[in-house]
């Protein structure tokens, strides 16, 4: 009963110091000198994978992909069964990085080291650059730190994600890799 009239007398008290009955009881109880200490949690205890971490994994794998993800961070990495980004010259195979980002509200797909560490002269540069232009889905970059070229697409996610766009813009970055290595290595 006297825990009652603690909260008659600290509602009357945030009524008198507020002017209005509000539930601002922790100033009430700093100025009455109580101390409260509430539980705290850790950002890092509780790491929440990406919100449309599922959706990506299950599309990927819709697609006939193997995909690996690490749920705390939103980056997994996607094999193809038929690699069709493949190395022409040294056959090995190119993996699809997935970066889901809540933060930016966006998926991007990412091929880094496009070429495989091959050098890029000034004709491939200029091939590149008039790939880039025309593409819609996809678009290269250069690492100016070690000169390797990036192909990457994003996918906004601020309103929703659309899993029919994803699966689209996924075959189309997947298809124009493929073309611009088969461009690239034809000229060679």
């Amino acid at each position: 009963m006297d825990s009652l009239k603690n909260t008659k007398s600290l509602s009357l008290v945030s009524t008198v110091m507020f002017g209005r009955r509000t539930p601002h009881i922790l100033p009430v109880l700093f100025v009455t000198g109580l101390v409260v200490t509430l539980p705290t949690i850790s950002n890092s205890a509780i790491t929440p994978s990406p919100k449309y971490l599922a959706a990506v994994i299950q599309e990927i794998t819709r697609l006939g992909h193997t995909i690996d993800c690490s749920d705390s961070s939103g980056l997994c990495t996607v094999q193809q069964q038929n690699n069709a980004i493949a190395s022409a010259k040294e056959k090995t195979e190119a993996a699809v990085t997935i970066q889901i980002d809540d933060a930016s509200a966006t998926v991007s797909l990412v091929i880094n080291d496009f070429l495989n560490g091959e050098v890029v002269s000034n004709d491939t540069m200029r091939k590149l650059m008039e790939l880039n232009h025309k593409m819609i889905v996809a678009k290269l970059s250069i690492n100016p730190e070690n000169d390797t070229v990036t192909l990457c697409a994003v996918i906004n996610t601020d309103s929703n994600f659309d899993r029919k766009t994803f699966r689209s813009v996924f075959k189309g970055f997947i298809e124009v890799a493929a073309e611009i290595k088969k461009q690239l290595f034809a000229q060679n």
